[in-house]
């Protein structure tokens, strides 16, 4: 075979090898139904399975069509791909068709969620599930208990803490796992995102798992049924969002990373705020509050407003006030004006109107170029822009993950309404 041959040979080798990296990829991103099906096209397709990170999600198994082909049709299809579309074509049971999926694939598992499984009827199953993903390497895991009453918590097996390979963690409506049943060693070298949605757990609890995590970024915690005591000493993290929880204390300490703190509909256990409580390395700071003085005390209201001394942040940092649910009520205005008269290096204060006042958005920002008028600036090239409320109604919509976004603002929907108009020129 002269040079011309193997080189022709080594180049038809090589598109080959290109061709099959842009078949995986997509058998990658289909549903596990989806991408098993496809080992029926070719000898080739079938080859590919095995080396692709498996997507799985017991939603997508759910057999809603016509009753599933005999075993003897499925078996004309063999080697691997032909269990896999046993496993998502051959039963109704999810949760059998989950195991028997998780069992046939050699691994890696890119993402797997289990969302719509009754795990108190199948807790045998969700342990051996563990010990699978834990041994075939799963990168994103979702585990959500479809829980008929919140005191019905099934408890988590501590195998979940042999599952190292975890980069993205989100567990809800379930109980921790006995902490005397995890093992010293157990941890999440890699996990970097972790959601914590209606746990039961100890405040013990959540100080181990935060400490199995040692480059953990960002933290999601929601509707948290036990007092929250958190204490955020990491070097890694970078935001912590806290949302629907009864909070006792917030102790941040030692977290030079952290960006972002977001507090959504939490109310305090006699928590005590210190003007000495200083994050210097905190840019995004969200606080949902009520600022109508009908509200018990403790609300933000005038009194609140005058009694406050100067706050360092607010006069020689803060640069955008973003605040959304906007009626134009007195407190509200008091409230703009008190941030607009200290914000020294401050650019920029966008007013979200609420839904049902969008109506009126004309003549809300009309009433709101008159107040600002009386406003004795800071930074007289502040600007306040008045924007409609691009949610379908009132009450405030929030993503958590797109919190996690740092190249984003997570609350500036300015860019959302095109008839945004700024109550001051530059």
């Amino acid at each position: 075979m002269d040079s011309m041959q193997t080189n022709m040979l080594h180049l038809m080798g090589l598109r080959r090898d290109h061709e099959d990296g842009i078949l995986c990829d997509i058998l990658s991103r289909l549903p596990a139904r989806d991408a098993a099906r496809t080992s029926a096209l070719s000898t080739r397709w079938r080859r590919l399975w095995r080396s692709v990170p498996l997507v799985l999600a017991d939603a997508h198994l759910k057999h809603t069509g016509p009753p599933p082909p005999p075993v003897s049709e499925i078996d004309q299809v063999d080697g691997l791909g032909g269990v896999l579309r046993r496993a998502v074509d051959g039963t109704r049971d999810v949760a059998s068709a989950v195991s028997r999926a998780l069992a046939a694939h050699p691994g890696p598992f890119r993402s797997v969620h289990v969302t719509c499984t009754r795990m108190d009827a199948h807790h045998a199953e969700l342990a051996l599930w563990l010990q699978l993903l834990a041994a075939k390497g799963v990168q994103e895991l979702v585990l959500v208990y479809q829980a008929s009453k919140l005191d019905a918590g099934v408890r988590l097996p501590a195998t979940l803490f042999r599952c190292s390979s975890l980069t993205c963690l989100y567990i809800g409506f379930l109980r921790f796992p006995d902490v005397a049943t995890i093992q010293r060693a157990g941890a999440f070298p890699h996990l970097r995102e972790l959601g914590l949605c209606s746990l039961v757990m100890g405040v013990r609890d959540l100080a181990l798992l935060l400490d199995r995590c040692p480059v953990l970024e960002n933290l999601e915690i929601v509707g948290h049924r036990e007092l929250v005591r958190l204490r955020v000493a990491s070097h890694s993290l970078r935001c912590v969002e806290l949302c629907e929880s009864v909070v006792e204390e917030i102790t941040v300490e030692h977290a030079a990373r952290l960006e972002r703190l977001m507090f959504w509909e939490i109310c305090g256990a006699g928590t005590k705020v210190s003007p000495k409580n200083m994050v210097r390395s905190v840019r995004v700071l969200g606080i949902q509050c009520e600022t109508t003085i009908h509200k018990p005390p403790g609300m933000l209201n005038p009194k609140f407003l005058q009694q406050t001394g100067p706050i360092d942040c607010l006069q020689k940092h803060i640069k955008k006030v973003i605040i959304r649910e906007f009626r134009i009520h007195r407190s509200e205005l008091d409230f703009v004006k008190f941030i607009a008269e200290r914000g020294q290096v401050l650019e920029k204060i966008v007013i979200v109107l609420a839904q049902s006042y969008s109506s009126s958005a004309d003549r809300l920002r009309s009433s709101m170029r008159t107040f600002m008028a009386s406003v004795k600036l800071a930074n007289e090239d502040c600007k306040v822009i008045v924007c409609e409320s691009p949610f379908p109604s009132d009450g405030t919509a929030w993503c958590f993950q797109g919190a996690f976004n740092m190249s984003k603002d997570p609350f500036d929907v300015s860019q959302c309404s095109n008839s945004g108009a700024s109550c001051r020129a530059a």
